[in-house]
C-alpha cells in the first residue's frame, strides 16, 4: 500500500499524541508521514512530527493561505484538523480535508437537532446582553446578580451524574459509536476512561450524526443521560477507541482518500489511562 502524508493541525493540543499513535500504528501497516502545525513554536508535537510549521491562529486572515501553502509545498494527501476554530475556514477550501462540518459546534443548532430527533437535552434558554438573576422571594437586592454577556449565550440546568464521551465515525455506509465513561477528568481532559456498550448513547449519537450531517471522526458528550455538546473533529482522547480496536482517526483519513473502511471488533470494557512524560531536548 502506498505511503501517505497527513497534515495534522494543533500539534500542541493534548490529543496530538493520540493522533500520532493512531496514524503511525494504523491497521493497514502503511507508512504515514505526519506534518504538524501549531500557532506556537515550542510545542511537544513539533518534536514528534516528521515536519513542523508555525501558522497563524485560525481566526487570523492569513490562516487559510498559510495552511494551503504548506499543503501544496509538502504534497499533502489529507489534512486532519484537530482545532474546532479551523473548521469554518477549512469548509470552503479545495484541499482534501477529513472533517469540514462546523455547524454542530453551535450548541443552539445542536440542541434543535437533538430536540427534533428525540435526544435528551438539558433545560435551557437563550440570553443576550445584560440579564439579572435573583431569587423569586427576597428584598434589598439580596441574592441579586447582574450578568453581562456578548452575543447569544445559553443558560442551562446543571447536570449531575456520570459523564460520557462518544467517539464516532460516519462514512462509507458505516457508523461507529464508542461511548467512554470519563472516570477522571483534569482541566477538561480525560485522564481515565472505560469503553462502555451503552445502546442509548450509541443510538442518540447516530441520530445526532445524521441530523447534523457529520462525517469522518467526531464525537459527543453526555452527562446524566443528557446531551452536553458536540466536538465536530478528532476528540482529545479518541485514541482510546484505537486501543479498543476501532482506529477511527486513521479511518477518517482513509475516508477522505475514498478508501474502504473495514469492520472493527471492539473490545468493550477496555480502559485507558493518560500519563505524561518529560523529555529534554
Amino acid at each position: 500500500m502506498d505511503s501517505i502524508k497527513v497534515l495534522v493541525t494543533g500539534a500542541g493540543a493534548p490529543g496530538f499524541y493520540g493522533t500520532f499513535i493512531s496514524l503511525k500504528n494504523n491497521y493497514d501497516k502503511r507508512r504515514v508521514d505526519i506534518v504538524g502545525t501549531d500557532m506556537k513554536d515550542d510545542v511537544f508535537g513539533k518534536f514528534m512530527a516528521d515536519k513542523f510549521y508555525v501558522i497563524p491562529p485560525a481566526k487570523d486572515d492569513g490562516y487559510l493561505d498559510a495552511i494551503e501553502e504548506i499543503y501544496e509545498k509538502e504534497n499533502i494527501d489529507v489534512l486532519l484538523p484537530q482545532n474546532t476554530d479551523e473548521l469554518e475556514k477549512l469548509s470552503s477550501s479545495k484541499m482534501r480535508v477529513a472533517g469540514r462540518n462546523h455547524l454542530a459546534n453551535d450548541k443552539l443548532v445542536l440542541y434543535r437537532v437533538a430536540e427534533a430527533r428525540g435526544v435528551p437535552i438539558p433545560k435551557y434558554m437563550e440570553i443576550q446582553g445584560k440579564v439579572v438573576v435573583k431569587p423569586n422571594i427576597g428584598h434589598g437586592s439580596k441574592g441579586l446578580h447582574i450578568i453581562e454577556t456578548e452575543g447569544t449565550n445559553l443558560v442551562s440546568e446543571y447536570l449531575e451524574g456520570d459523564e460520557y464521551t462518544v467517539d464516532c465515525f460516519r462514512g462509507d455506509g458505516k457508523f461507529i459509536a464508542i461511548p467512554r465513561l470519563r472516570e477522571e477528568i483534569k482541566n477538561g481532559i480525560t485522564w481515565k476512561s472505560k469503553t462502555v456498550k451503552d445502546d442509548d448513547l450509541i443510538e442518540w449519537s447516530r441520530r445526532l450524526a445524521e441530523g447534523c450531517h457529520l462525517k469522518y471522526a467526531f464525537g459527543f458528550q453526555f452527562k446524566g443521560g443528557k446531551l452536553l455538546e458536540c466536538n465536530p473533529r478528532v476528540q482529545g482522547t479518541m485514541v482510546a477507541s484505537t486501543f479498543a480496536g476501532a482506529n477511527i482517526i486513521y479511518s477518517a483519513v482513509k475516508l477522505a482518500l475514498k478508501e474502504p473502511i473495514p469492520e472493527f471488533n471492539i473490545n468493550w470494557d477496555s480502559r485507558t489511562i493518560r500519563y505524561t512524560i518529560c523529555k529534554s531536548i
